[in-house]
This record gives C-alpha cells, structure tokens and sequence, in this order.
C-alpha cells in the first residue's frame, strides 16, 4: 500500500500525523510526506514584469526541508525505525499538486488535513482537502482537527432607543 501523507506547517497536519501513527499499517506499507509550496509559477511572474526574490524562496524551501524532515522522523519514531518512510516537495497549487503528486507514485490512499474554512474564507482560499476529495486518482481520507470546547454562541443585544 501506497499512503501520500499531505502536510503544511499548520496544527491541523499534525492531527495528520497522530492520526497516521495511531492506525495499524500492513508491513509493506510505503509513505511519502508530502509538502507543497504553494507559489504562483515563475513563468507567470516573469510574463506579469514580476520576479521572485530568491532569498524569500530560499527562506521557504529551508523550512519546507526542515518541516519534511521533522515529520518523517516523528513517522519513523512512532512507526518503528524501519517503516518505509520518504519525503517529497512540490510547488505550484496545493490541490493540483497533491493529486499530481499521489497520480505519478501510483499512490493507494492520500491522507491529509482539513482547515475547517467556511463562508467567505472559503470561497477566497478554496478548500485543498474538498478539490483534493473530488478529483483525486485513488481514496482520500480528510482527517479533521478535533475541536476545542464549543464556543458559545454570542446573544445579540437589542437596542432601544427611547425619543
């Protein structure tokens, strides 16, 4: 079995994570972290008059590195030390590069993570856990983070103006 574990630097990637370590895998189980940079491509900058500032990108990958190996290790240390665990990165739009991603590896099942957006939000940053679910090549499992205490709904006060 093939598992694309989908990260970003977020606390909903490491219920990912939990939820990955806290399952019982058959032991030719492979797993591929995966984290994209989502960047507009070069080639579109550069056709807008724009450039990437280099140091930025290169500030990004270093993190994108360090985020890829802390989650393998914490993978290797809950899963046992000869787990089948590799790391990849993309950059480009999150949605299509996971399901590009999990198509080229032949992957059996994505994993990943859901920020819970709603209403505008939503619409303004679309949802890379529902473009994923809808186009993806094999099943998708949405790990949700598991709520803090239910908020409580804020009562509206009524006004009354007196003449």
């Amino acid at each position: 079995m093939k598992v694309v574990i989908a990260i970003d630097d977020s606390k909903y990637s490491k219920a990912v994570l939990e939820t990955v370590t806290n399952r019982d895998w058959c032991s030719d189980a492979n797993f591929l972290v995966l984290n994209v940079l989502a960047a507009t491509s070069p080639e579109h900058l550069e056709d807008m008059g724009l450039g990437l500032d280099k140091e930025l990108k290169a500030k990004l990958r270093s993190k994108q590195l360090q985020l890829l190996e802390e989650s393998v290790s914490y993978l290797k240390e809950h899963l046992g030390a000869d787990a089948k665990v590799h790391m990849a990165s993309a950059e480009g739009h999150a949605a299509e590069s996971i399901i590009k991603v999990a198509t080229d590896w032949e992957a059996d099942m994505i994993i990943l993570g859901s920020h819970g957006y709603t209403g505008f939000t939503k619409f303004v940053l679309g949802s890379v856990a529902e473009s994923v679910l809808l186009n993806a090549p094999c099943s998708v499992e949405v790990v949700r983070q598991k709520s803090e205490a239910p908020k409580a709904k804020a009562r509206r006060k009524k006004m009354v103006v007196l003449y």
